[in-house]
This record gives C-alpha cells, sequence and structure tokens, in this order.
C-alpha cells in the first residue's frame, strides 16, 4: 500500500512539475501585435524676417497631435534565472498631424507637422519576480518620416500675405526608451502593456522668396521642427 501512494505522489509531483515547466515564460522566439495610442508633441518655432519691411519675429509654437497606434512585432527572450534579456523588432501604424494657425503681424501662417508610422528595434532588460511575468525597461530606437509645411493663409493679394512657404519630407531617427510588464496568460500566450518615449532631433528648415509688391524685400522664414513621440500599448505575445 505504501508503495502504491508513494509511486502515486511521485506521479502526481512529475505531473505537477511538467506543468509548471510550461506555465512559465521560457527562453525562444515569440511574435505579437499590440493597440494603443501614440501623441506628437514638442516644439514647432517660426522665424519670419524681412528686412526691407523691418519684420524680424519669432512666434514659439508647439505640436499636439494624438492617433491610434497599432503595431506588430517579433523577438527572442532570453531567460537566465529571475533575470530576462531580449531582442525585437517592430512596426507602429500611427497617424499623427499637428495644425496651428499662427498670427504675425506681417502674415497669417498655416504650420503642419505629419506623421505616418515608425519602425525600430530594441532590447528589452528585465527581471522575473515570478517564472509567469516580467518587469522590463526598454532600451531601443524608431525611424520615422515627418513632413512639414508652413505657408500664408492669406489670398494671393493680400499685401501682408508671407511669400515665403516652407513644404518638406525627411527621416529622423530617435533614442526610444521605455518600460513594459509582461504576464503569461497560458502555455503559449502572454499580455503585455508598455510605454515608450521617442525624442527626437532638432531640424531647422529654412526657405526665402521675393515679395510681389515692388521694393518690399525679401519674405525668410526658419522652421525650427522638435518633435518627440509617446507611445503607450496593449499587446498579445505568441512564444514558440
Amino acid at each position: 500500500m505504501n508503495n502504491k501512494l508513494l509511486a502515486a505522489l511521485a506521479m502526481t509531483t512529475a505531473l505537477v512539475t511538467g506543468l509548471q515547466a510550461q506555465c512559465q515564460i521560457n527562453s525562444g522566439a515569440y511574435v505579437g501585435i499590440s493597440a494603443g495610442g501614440a501623441h506628437l508633441a514638442g516644439k514647432n518655432d517660426l522665424t519670419y524676417t524681412n528686412q526691407a519691411q523691418g519684420y524680424n519675429d519669432t512666434l514659439p509654437g508647439s505640436l499636439s497631435s494624438s492617433s491610434f497606434a497599432g503595431s506588430i512585432f517579433a523577438g527572442y527572450g532570453l531567460k537566465f534565472n529571475s533575470l530576462w534579456g531580449a531582442l525585437e523588432l517592430f512596426y507602429q501604424f500611427d497617424n499623427t498631424k499637428s495644425s496651428k494657425n499662427v498670427n504675425f503681424g506681417n502674415g497669417n501662417p498655416i504650420i503642419q507637422s505629419k506623421s505616418n508610422g515608425a519602425w525600430g528595434g530594441a532590447v528589452h532588460l528585465g527581471y522575473m519576480p515570478t517564472n509567469n511575468s516580467i518587469i522590463y525597461a526598454i532600451v531601443g530606437a524608431e525611424v520615422r518620416r515627418f513632413k512639414v509645411t508652413a505657408t500664408d493663409g492669406g489670398g494671393a493679394a493680400a499685401v501682408n500675405k508671407i511669400e515665403a512657404s516652407i513644404s518638406k519630407s525627411y527621416t529622423s531617427t530617435a533614442f526610444a526608451p521605455g518600460i513594459g510588464v509582461r504576464v503569461l496568460l497560458c502555455k503559449n500566450l502572454s499580455l503585455r502593456t508598455e510605454y515608450k518615449y521617442a525624442k527626437h532631433q532638432n531640424k531647422s528648415l529654412s526657405a526665402s522668396q521675393a515679395k510681389q509688391l515692388v521694393g518690399a524685400g525679401n519674405d525668410s522664414i526658419t522652421l525650427k521642427h522638435s518633435p518627440t513621440v509617446h507611445s503607450f500599448n496593449v499587446g498579445l505575445v505568441y512564444s514558440f
């Protein structure tokens, strides 16, 4: 009888151990999808100069636009006791557009900044308080394309219309740190949430155009574009 009990206990222990081994986050490849939001912030300062007319004005501007954000990602994680590390690639779908009318003494420019999506990579460095959860820091980078415009909203015959205009697209790479939490739901499926902050480099854009009025000189404008992007998402991770 005792031998049967011992055998049953051994089988139960082995079964529990096997289930525990399955129901934990392990090393290996993974893929996933997520959904959340992105917010474009930062500065968009405009300077207008016309020496002939005696104008030399600078108006500080700000960026503000929120958008739905979805992403796809793939990576490989490595578990070492209670420590965790991962390498990941991602693409984020978003659509931010910040538009602002500014009022100069010599015009009424419309300033816009647009961005549609970003891609990049990240390193995750974390700690596992339990076998089925991870708290991690994100050290990454994102590549994003911006389109920046500055045009005067006045009519063609407006005396104070600023003739110079800017329409420029450029690609920017930003350091994108963040934090994340991942929790196992079942054998191969985890839930995670992340926050990332991407600080893009300052970009100075300039243009000059002669005014239509004789003797009115040249209009020159400079736009200092300094965007940042905040991203928050909740996603599902499938581990192989």
